[in-house]
């Protein structure tokens, strides 16, 4: 398991640093926080849902449409999206195909879980 460093760690690792090497640090970093404040359009999401191929263990479901959402999340956490990039259009997703707003929602969330073991 990954451990998060302490800010008093991360001044001492970066002291020795010139200030264009600092700059350069502060300016991937500013880069990346951009990207990951980033979501997927609504467009994409649905995308991701309409392209997957379903299982036919899943194709025989009542409940298919809501295990490609489910699918679907999996395979944009497993190609490098955040959760939090994906939850909210995912989920618009979800509410379109789902019998009630709490079942969309979960299905989401199994997904982003699925995605996150396979990572």
């Amino acid at each position: 398991m990954a451990m998060t460093p302490s800010p008093v760690h991360l001044e001492s690792m970066i002291a020795s640093l010139t200030t264009e090497q600092m700059a350069d640090i502060g300016a991937s970093l500013v880069r990346r926080a951009s990207n990951r404040r980033e979501l997927i359009s609504q467009d994409q999401a649905r995308q991701a849902f309409i392209s997957l191929v379903l299982t036919p263990g899943w194709n025989s479901s009542r409940l298919s449409d809501l295990g490609r959402v489910r699918l679907a999340t999996a395979n944009l956490v497993q190609r490098g999206w955040l959760p939090e990039q994906i939850v909210e259009p995912m989920c618009v997703i979800a509410a379109g195909v789902s019998p009630h707003p709490l079942v969309a929602i979960e299905a989401v969330l199994r997904g982003i879980e699925d995605g996150d073991q396979c990572r």
